[in-house]
């Protein structure tokens, strides 16, 4: 039977120490709510705000959601994109530049998920350029994974002929038998290598 007197001590020293937790750990998930829900609103508008039109301002934007708040794939997918397409645009030095911008906001993208299909497929295109051997054994890795997606063979098949790998393009193209408009694209590219 509860006395008066323990009525008048309040809670006890776990009840107290278990809702000042709570408490702090309200604040913090809070905190964390707020940033990032302002690092979602930063990607918003660089994706569809005044700014979708100027990479740098894309760019900037994005680094600012990225600082707040780094686990948002799409964000680093959007800029990466943005990232190559100007750097293509680019020459010199600043193509240089724009395309570490590019593998940077990759490897963020990669490092969340690393079955991101459009961030694997810029991968391979950066890696195209400096070691076709590695660039073809990141997609073939992500093909193995998601190999029902027919578009994802015809970049394969076309790896495989840079590569001069013809069997493994015929291989492919095989598989894209059942799919005539994907088999008649990467076709163009197993024969181009085959010099027809």
């Amino acid at each position: 039977m509860h006395t008066n007197a323990s009525r008048a001590r309040g809670i006890g020293p776990a009840r107290f120490a278990a809702a000042g937790l709570l408490a702090v750990l309200s604040v913090y998930l809070l905190f964390h709510g707020l940033r990032a829900a302002v690092a979602y609103t930063l990607y918003f508008q660089s994706k569809y705000g005044p700014a979708k039109d100027d990479t740098a301002a894309i760019l900037r934007l994005n680094e600012k959601a990225y600082r707040l708040y780094p686990y948002n794939g799409y964000s680093c997918t959007w800029a990466a994109r943005e990232a190559y397409g100007n750097a293509l645009a680019l020459t010199g030095q600043a193509r240089g530049a724009g395309l570490l911008t590019t593998w940077k906001w990759c490897d963020r993208g990669l490092a969340l998920d690393a079955r991101n299909r459009d961030l694997r497929r810029l991968k391979s295109r950066l890696l195209r350029a400096e070691d076709l051997p590695a660039a073809v054994s990141n997609w073939e890795s992500f093909v193995e994974w998601n190999f029902w997606e027919p578009g994802n063979h015809v970049f394969l098949a076309e790896l495989y002929a840079e590569a001069g790998a013809l069997e493994k393009a015929e291989r492919t193209l095989a598989i894209l038998k059942p799919h005539p408009r994907f088999h008649a694209r990467a076709k163009r590219y197993v024969d181009a290598a085959r010099g027809k």
